[in-house]
């Protein structure tokens, strides 16, 4: 069981590594991904980070914390200050009787 979970860590890792100092989208772009978007990975401090990249170079990044606050962000080399934006609410299951199917 640890190996199927370990190597979903290890992706995850090669997306996003979050430390104290901040946080790093797509550290070490991989050729065989040259295009891509990710949703809902999680950083430290509860910050939840969305973001896509096209030709190994990371675009669109939305970072969303329960309280907005200022985060160090190094996307593409470059470390940026980024604010949150307010976590989006999870959409509630349908009751089963109003389920089709």
């Amino acid at each position: 069981m640890d190996g199927n979970f370990g190597i979903v860590g290890g992706v995850c890792e090669i997306l996003l590594q979050s430390h104290a100092g901040g946080i790093e989208i797509m550290p070490s772009p991989v050729d065989a991904w040259p295009s891509g978007s990710v949703k809902g990975l999680k950083a430290r401090g509860n910050i939840t980070v969305d973001f896509s990249w096209k030709n190994g170079k990371v675009g669109n990044v939305k970072l969303y914390s329960e309280q907005p606050r200022v985060v160090p962000v190094r996307v593409n080399g470059s470390v940026t200050r980024m604010k949150t934006l307010p976590l989006q609410p999870k959409a509630a299951a349908a009751p089963a009787a109003d389920r089709k199917g």
